[in-house]
């Protein structure tokens, strides 16, 4: 189980292969790839969205296991502009299945549904993460604020011009913005449809 507080701000990348490179070539280690399918839930008055709390079944594959994960998060602390900081607790979980009938029989049910492919990378103390979303590719550091800083300058980006918003938030406004008939972010949901990264950029 982790029980930590999660430091993290998100950037929308132009070029995603020239970030990995870059990453890379600065001493980036890769800890793997995979695909992830996220289930937020929560009551039929969305109480925890509306609180600013989040409760998430994440279901992890790639080439090597499979596996889920449970999270749960408190609303964002304090009031810092440049990171978002909020209390992480995180366990895995061998059924599923099981889980998420507990969780109905609680009153939460799934609400909305996203997904990514994730390669995560060590460097200069910080976790990166390259998401590719249906939206687009976008990065995600994670850390200590100093070691996040000291990542962000590493590979030439600017803090000030990173997100706080989630993944949630990203797409609700981009939905909004541009009257998106899909409901979920997903691959599946988004075939044939491409979004401008300047629509985004409006979102940030």
């Amino acid at each position: 189980m982790v029980d930590q507080t999660e430091v993290e701000i998100k950037f929308i990348l132009d070029d995603a292969p020239a970030m990995r490179q870059k990453i890379v070539e600065l001493g980036g280690r890769s800890r793997g790839q995979h695909a992830e399918i996220n289930v937020r839930l929560d009551d039929t008055s969305r109480s925890l969205s509306t609180g600013g709390s989040l409760l998430r079944l994440r279901y992890i594959e790639s080439d090597f296991e499979k596996h889920t994960l449970v999270t749960v998060k408190t609303p964002t602390a304090g009031e810092d502009t440049i990171f978002r900081a909020r209390r992480e607790i995180e366990f895995t979980v061998s059924e599923p299945d099981s889980m998420a009938a507990a969780f109905e029989v609680l009153g939460y049910m799934p609400i909305w549904r996203y997904e990514k492919r994730r390669e995560t990378f060590e460097l200069a103390g910080a976790e990166i993460a390259l998401d590719e979303t249906p939206l687009g590719t976008f990065m995600e550091i994670e850390g200590e604020e100093a070691s996040i800083q000291a990542a962000a300058n590493l590979i030439g980006m600017d803090v000030a011009a990173g997100s706080l918003k989630s993944y949630s938030e990203l797409f609700a406004c981009v939905k909004e913005r541009l009257s998106l008939p899909m409901d979920d972010l997903t691959f599946e949901a988004f075939a044939g449809f491409t979004v401008n990264p300047d629509d985004i950029r409006a979102c940030l």
